[in-house]
C-alpha cells in the first residue's frame, strides 16, 4: 500500500490494526466516531495516536463534484474524494448540490480532521462567485459610470428649476443614490472578523495570536470592557483612536499597558469603555479588520449591549468554546444570538467555532490525547444543540503565540532537531532569571506543554512539530478563506443585486417618461387599464399559498408529532409486558447479583446496565424518529411546490402583462431602446426552497442513553464467614462475600420492571417535549425564509409597477411639465445607458 493510502474502518479492531500504518482511516459506521477514539485510545500506542488521521465519511444524496486541476469527478461520498486523490491541497474543490447545503460544513469538518483545508461549495455559492469575479474586475467602470451618472443627475436637476417636478424624479433620484452608495460599500469594503466567548475562554489571547503581537491584555490580567477593533495600516507606528483623540504608541507592550490602565480603572465601576481602534502595522496573511468583544457574561448590562451590537456588524464570527467547560449554557445562548443574525443577514457560511485549550488535554492523564476525538465531539453537541452550520478547530492559542514570540527571541529553536531539550536548556541556563518576566512565562509554558507532549506520545519533537500540533495555523487559514472566499462573495453578491435591481427601477422610470410625448394619451392609458387589470391580483396567490403552507406543516406536524408518540409508547408498554420478558429480567437481574456476591467491594451503587433493551429501546425509537424525519421531506417537498407553482402562476401573469404593455406601447413608436421594449424585469431567480431546512433535522433528534438500573438493595447481609476471611487477610475467592434469597431476586424483578416503566415514561416525555422544540424552531425557520421571500417579490414587482403608476399619474400633466421632465431625463440618458450595460454584463451569468 502507498504512503497516505485512505482506509474504510467499521470497527474498533479495523481501527487497532490500521492506526500503525500511516493511512488515513474514514470511519463509516453509524456510531460516534469519538466514542470510539475514546476506547480505541486504550489499545493503541503513544506513536499511533500521534500520528492517527481519521474522518467520519460523509455521504450525498443528490451527488457531489470533486474537482481536482482540470479533472472533475462525480462522487457520492468523501471517502471517494480520498480514494482518488489522498493528499489533498488549496487546488482542490468540492462542488455540493444546493439541496445539501448542510454537507458543506460536514465536509470541511472531516478535511480539517485530517489537517486539510479544501474550497467546498455549493451551486448558489460557484453562481455568486461569477458575479463577484465580474464585479470585481468591471468596478473601476462601474464605479466611474455610476459616479458619473449620479452628478450629472444632481447637475441637471440643480441647473433648472425642477421644483415641481420633485415627486416625479425621487424615484431616479432615491435610487441613483442607492446604487452610488452601494458603490461605496465595495470601495470601501473592510471584512470585519470578530471574536466572541464567554469569560475566561482565552478570546483576547486568540486575537493577540491572530495579530502576533501581544496588543490585547487578556483574561488572566483583565476582562475586556469594551470592543477593540484591530486595523492593519501601512506603518511600523502603532496608533490607538480613543474618544476622540489619537494616540502613537512604540510597541505593543506600551500600547498593552495603556489598555492595562483604563480597564483597570473602569473594571472598579463594572462599566464599559468606548470602543477602540488600534491601528497595527499590516501583516502577511492578516489584511481583515479584528474585534475583540466583551464576554456577554460580565457584571454589567452595557456589556451584552456591546456584543450584540458586535454581531450586528461584523462579517465573520469566531466563537471560541473553552476545552474545560464546552457547551455551557452561556455559550449556547451566545451562540443562539450570533446564529439568529446571521440568518437573518443571510451569512450562512461565516460562523467558526474554535475549541482553545486543548493543551490541557494532554496535560490530563485520564483522557485519550487524540486531536480528532476532541473535535467530533464538540461538532457532535453543538449538532444536537441545533448547530448544524458550524464546524469546530481545535487549538491552544496561548502555546502558538508563546512559541513564536520566543521563536522571534530565540531563532535557533526553529532549527533545534530536539526543541524539548532546546527550550529547556534555555530554562535550565544561567541567564534565565535575566530575562523580562513576560519570557519567562513563554518558556515555562511552552516547556510545560513541550514535556506533556512527550510523555503522551514518546517521541522527539522539531518547532515546526510543536507549532503544528497547536493546530492555530490551520484556524489562520481557515478564517482567512471564510473571509475571502464566503463572507466577501456573500456581501459583494448582496450589493450586486441590489445594484441591479436599482437600475432596472430606473431604466423602466426613464423608458416610460418617453411615452409622455406622445399624442397617444388614450393607447397608454388603456394599456395602463390592461395591465393593472391583468396584475391587480399579483401577490395574492403567493401569499395564499404562504398562509396554506404555514398552516397545513402546523397540522401535519401535530398529527405526526400525536402518532409517532402512541406508536413508541405502545413499543415501550411490549418491552415491559409477558412473562417471557419477566424471565428475561429476572435471569439479567440474578447474573449481575451473582457478580456482585464474587467481589469484595462495597456495592452500594452498583448498577445493572440493561444494553439488550437500551439496544432495543434505541432502536425502535430512533426507527421511529427516522420514519418522521423521511414523512417531513415529501411534506417539505409538496410544500415548497405549492409555493413555487403560486409563485411561478403570479410571474407568468405579470411577465405576460408586462410584454403585452410593451407590444402595446412599441405600437407607438417613441421608445428608442434597441429591443422596443419600454419596461424590463430584474434578472433576479424567484424560487422557494424549503426542503433544505430537513437537513438540520436529523442530527438533532433526541438520542436515547444507555439504561442503567441500581440493584444492590435486593443484596441481604453480608456473609459472617467471608468477613471473618477477609480481616484474617486470607482469600475468598470460592466463598460468596453477598447473599440473597430468591424471595428478594422476584421482588426486585418485579420493582425493577416498575422503575423502567417510569425510566421510559420519562424518556418518551422527553422525546415528545424535544421534538416538540425542533418542529417550532423548523416552523420559524420557514416563516422566516417566506417572510424574506415575500419581501424579495415585493420588490422585484415594484420596479416595473413604481414607474407604471408614474407613468398613470404624469399623463394628463401639462404639456409643459412633460416636455421638462423628458428633457431632463434626455440629458441623463446617455450616462445612465453606459451605467446600466455594466450593470447588465456583471449581472448575465
Amino acid at each position: 500500500m502507498e504512503h497516505n493510502e485512505v482506509v474504510i474502518v467499521k470497527s474498533k479492531n479495523d481501527i487497532k490494526e490500521v492506526s500503525g500504518l500511516d493511512r488515513i482511516m474514514v470511519w463509516s459506521s453509524e456510531e460516534p466516531l469519538y466514542k470510539v477514539l475514546e476506547e480505541s485510545g486504550k489499545t493503541l500506542d503513544r506513536k499511533a495516536k500521534m500520528n492517527m488521521r481519521i474522518c467520519r465519511d460523509v455521504k450525498y444524496q443528490e451527488g457531489a463534484v470533486f474537482k481536482s486541476g482540470r479533472a472533475s469527478f462525480t462522487v457520492y461520498k468523501l471517502s471517494e474524494v480520498l480514494e482518488k486523490k489522498p493528499v489533498l491541497d488549496t487546488n482542490d474543490r468540492i462542488l455540493v448540490n444546493d439541496s445539501e447545503v448542510n454537507k458543506i460544513f460536514e465536509t470541511i469538518q472531516q478535511l480539517v480532521n485530517l489537517g486539510y483545508l479544501v474550497d467546498v461549495y455549493s451551486e448558489f455559492e460557484e453562481k455568486a462567485r461569477v458575479i463577484n469575479d465580474k464585479l470585481i474586475s468591471n468596478f473601476s467602470i462601474l464605479s466611474k459610470n455610476a459616479n458619473e451618472f449620479s452628478a450629472e443627475l444632481e447637475a441637471v436637476v440643480q441647473g433648472e428649476d425642477y421644483e415641481e417636478l420633485s415627486e416625479n424624479i425621487k424615484l431616479i433620484r432615491d435610487n441613483a443614490e442607492g446604487i452610488k452608495q452601494d458603490v461605496l460599500k465595495i470601495r470601501d469594503e473592510t471584512i470585519r472578523v470578530a471574536v466572541f466567548s464567554t469569560k475566561k475562554s482565552g478570546k483576547s489571547m486568540l486575537v493577540n495570536a491572530l495579530l502576533g503581537e501581544e496588543y490585547a491584555p487578556t483574561s488572566l490580567e483583565l476582562a475586556t470592557p469594551n470592543i477593540i477593533i484591530y486595523r492593519p495600516h501601512n506603518s511600523r507606528i502603532i496608533k490607538l483612536e480613543y474618544k476622540g483623540e489619537i494616540m502613537e504608541f512604540l510597541n505593543a507592550n506600551e500600547l498593552r499597558e495603556y489598555i492595562k490602565e483604563e480597564f483597570s480603572r473602569i473594571n472598579l465601576k463594572g462599566a464599559a469603555l468606548n470602543d477602540m481602534i488600534v491601528y497595527y502595522p499590516a501583516k502577511e496573511g492578516i489584511n481583515y479588520e479584528i474585534w475583540d468583544t466583551p464576554g456577554p457574561d460580565l457584571a454589567g448590562s452595557e456589556h451584552g449591549k456591546l456584543t450584540e451590537r458586535a454581531i450586528e456588524n461584523t462579517d465573520v464570527a469566531v466563537f471560541i468554546v473553552d476545552y474545560s467547560k464546552y457547551a455551557q449554557e452561556s455559550e449556547i445562548v451566545l451562540l443562539s444570538k450570533i446564529k439568529e443574525v446571521f440568518d437573518k443577514q443571510g451569512k450562512k457560511h461565516s460562523l467558526i467555532g474554535v475549541i482553545n485549550k486543548i493543551d490541557l488535554m494532554f496535560a490530563d492523564a485520564n483522557t485519550e490525547h487524540i486531536i480528532p476525538r476532541v473535535s467530533d465531539f464538540i461538532h457532535e453537541k453543538f449538532r444536537e444543540l441545533g448547530f448544524e452550520r458550524f464546524m469546530v478547530i481545535p487549538t491552544t492559542a496561548m502555546v502558538y503565540f508563546y512559541l513564536n514570540k520566543l521563536a522571534e527571541k530565540f531563532p535557533e529553536l526553529r532549527e533545534a532537531q530536539d526543541f524539548r531539550k532546546a527550550i529547556s536548556e534555555i530554562q535550565e541556563g544561567a541567564t534565565f532569571y535575566d530575562l523580562p518576566y513576560e519570557i519567562q512565562t513563554y518558556i515555562t509554558v511552552v516547556a510545560n506543554y513541550t514535556n506533556s507532549l512527550r510523555m503522551t506520545h514518546g517521541k522527539i519533537f522539531t518547532f515546526e512539530d510543536v507549532n503544528n500540533l497547536t493546530n492555530f495555523p490551520i484556524v489562520k487559514k481557515y478564517i482567512s478563506y471564510v473571509y475571502e472566499s464566503k463572507a466577501k462573495v456573500e456581501k459583494r453578491y448582496a450589493v450586486a443585486k441590489s445594484i441591479e435591481l436599482r437600475a432596472t427601477t430606473i431604466s423602466n422610470e426613464i423608458n416610460a417618461s418617453k411615452l409622455l410625448l406622445s399624442q397617444e394619451v388614450g393607447i397608454i392609458a388603456e394599456a395602463i387599464k390592461d395591465f393593472e387589470e391583468r396584475t391587480k391580483e399579483i401577490g395574492e396567490k403567493f401569499d395564499f399559498a404562504i398562509e396554506n403552507v404555514e398552516k397545513s406543516f402546523a397540522e401535519k406536524v401535530k398529527e405526526s408529532l400525536t402518532e409517532i408518540s402512541k406508536k413508541i409508547g405502545d413499543n415501550f408498554e411490549y418491552f415491559l409486558t409477558g412473562n417471557e420478558r419477566f424471565n428475561v429480567f429476572k435471569k439479567m437481574l440474578q447474573e449481575k447479583l451473582e457478580e456482585i456476591c464474587k467481589e469484595s467491594w462495597d456495592p452500594k451503587d452498583a448498577l445493572l446496565n440493561m444494553s439488550e433493551l437500551t439496544y432495543e429501546v434505541r432502536a425502535t425509537v430512533d426507527g421511529h424518529l427516522n420514519n418522521f424525519v423521511s414523512a417531513l421531506k415529501p411534506v417539505l417537498f409538496d410544500l415548497t411546490q405549492q409555493l413555487n407553482s403560486a409563485l411561478n402562476e403570479d410571474h407568468e401573469v405579470f411577465v405576460s402583462a408586462v410584454e403585452s404593455l410593451n407590444n402595446k406601447l412599441s405600437t407607438i413608436g417613441i421608445v428608442s431602446q434597441e429591443d422596443g421594449q419600454v419596461f424590463e424585469l430584474p434578472k433576479i431567480e424567484l424560487k422557494v426552497d424549503l426542503e433544505h431546512v430537513v437537513e438540520e433535522f436529523p442530527e438533532r433528534i433526541p438520542k436515547v442513553g444507555e439504561i442503567l438500573i441500581p440493584v444492590s438493595d435486593a443484596l441481604k447481609e453480608r456473609n459472617l464467614l467471608a468477613i471473618t476471611l477477609d480481616m484474617l487477610f486470607i482469600p475468598i475467592e470460592d466463598v460468596k462475600v453477598y447473599k440473597y434469597t430468591e424471595e428478594a431476586l422476584k421482588l426486585k424483578t418485579y420493582e425493577l420492571l416498575d422503575v423502567l416503566r417510569d425510566k421510559l415514561g420519562k424518556l418518551r416525555k422527553y422525546i415528545e417535549e424535544e421534538l416538540s422544540k425542533l418542529m417550532e424552531e423548523m416552523s420559524s425557520m420557514i416563516k422566516e425564509e417566506l417572510d424574506e421571500k415575500k419581501l424579495l417579490v415585493e420588490e422585484y414587482y415594484a420596479s416595473v409597477n413604481s414607474a407604471v403608476q408614474n407613468l398613470k399619474s404624469n399623463l394628463h400633466m401639462e404639456k409643459s411639465k412633460k416636455e421638462k421632465l423628458n428633457n431632463m431625463y434626455e440629458k441623463i440618458l446617455g450616462s445612465f445607458t453606459g451605467l446600466k450595460r455594466v450593470v447588465d454584463s456583471i449581472m448575465e451569468v
